[in-house]
């Protein structure tokens, strides 16, 4: 399958199980089963204190930044959260200016990265991904 499939299957996925509501599925769930559809990867759980809004070191240094121009599908984008003061927010590119995204207002859709209303902090790819 290709990216596009990958995240056609999960959203259909994610609404046959109910889980494309505002917090049923995370931004970060839907990037751990688009790698482990599309890469056969398991990633890592980086789920950690909420109160504590910034991810550990070790989370960083699995993946690494890399320009817009760049991307590839499978690369995240990560964005400044408007949800959460000081947060973040991921989600998986697909290619074609499309990301996956896993939206608190509407469920799990795919939208342009070209028009993202909120500020992107950086790109990045998976080391494992990279052959790193």
């Amino acid at each position: 399958m290709n990216a596009h499939e990958v995240a056609e299957s999960i959203m259909i996925d994610a609404k046959k199980l109910g889980l494309d509501k505002y917090n049923k599925y995370s931004c970060w769930d839907v990037v751990v089963e688009f790698y482990k559809r599309y890469f056969n990867i398991e990633l890592p759980n980086y789920q950690y204190n909420k109160r504590n809004l910034t991810p550990p070191d070790e989370v960083y240094k699995q993946w690494t930044v890399i320009d817009k121009e760049d991307l590839q599908p499978g690369d995240v984008v990560v964005f400044k959260s408007t949800c959460i003061d000081g947060g973040w927010h991921m989600t998986t590119y697909l290619g074609d200016d499309d990301l996956l995204n896993a939206d608190y207002r509407v469920g799990v859709i795919v939208q342009k990265l070209s028009e993202a209303d909120v500020e992107v902090q950086y790109y990045a790819r998976y080391n494992k991904v990279a052959g790193e």
